[in-house]
């Protein structure tokens, strides 16, 4: 997780928001432990985003196996 933070300090802010959110879903998508770091990372730095994000995941969601909505239907309980 601390390579993100790093990351999200390094990276150029036009592009930081969506590496972010790409680590974000790709964590998610493996079930991976990080995946609530990564999400608390974004909320915190991009809250106006909060919303996008959670349209992303309902799409990602109509497209996906029922495992994966299952962790999708987590994550959304879990965006504020």
């Amino acid at each position: 997780m601390n390579a993100l933070r790093v990351l999200a300090e390094i990276v150029e802010p036009s592009k930081r928001y969506g590496i972010l959110r790409d680590a974000y879903i790709k964590l998610m998508m493996e079930g991976l432990a990080f995946r609530g770091s990564t999400r608390i990372l974004l909320q915190s730095k991009y809250p106006d985003k909060v919303p996008d994000l959670k349209l992303e995941l309902i799409g990602i969601a109509k497209e996906s196996d029922s495992d994966v909505i299952v962790l999708i239907c987590d994550e959304l309980r879990n965006l504020s």
